[in-house]
């Protein structure tokens, strides 16, 4: 990562495929050492457990409407995936 300017900074990464899902988080340091990250840790211990996410998409959208998806992990699809077949009441499955 890159400081441009005292107030920004950037970053340059790698083309990914198309449908392809990135997990990232992004961490910085100061000359004291302090640490932060964003997304930030999920316990006081300062555990990396949630991180963010984006899916590349290459399709061009013509309609008037905006679009909204919710973009998941594999591991993550797979557990909402079980718990639509396993709740009861449910027609998954």
């Amino acid at each position: 990562m890159a400081r441009p300017t005292t107030a920004s900074f950037a970053a340059t990464l790698p083309a990914q495929t198309n449908r392809a899902v990135v997990e990232f988080y992004v961490s910085a340091s100061d000359a004291g050492g302090r640490v932060r990250t964003w997304p930030g840790p999920t316990d006081a211990g300062g555990t990396q457990g949630a991180n963010a996410l984006y899916q590349v998409d290459n399709s061009t959208y013509t309609g008037s409407q905006p679009i909204y998806r919710m973009i998941m992990t594999e591991a993550e699809d797979a557990l909402l995936s079980e718990i639509n077949n396993t709740q009861p009441g449910s027609n998954a499955g």
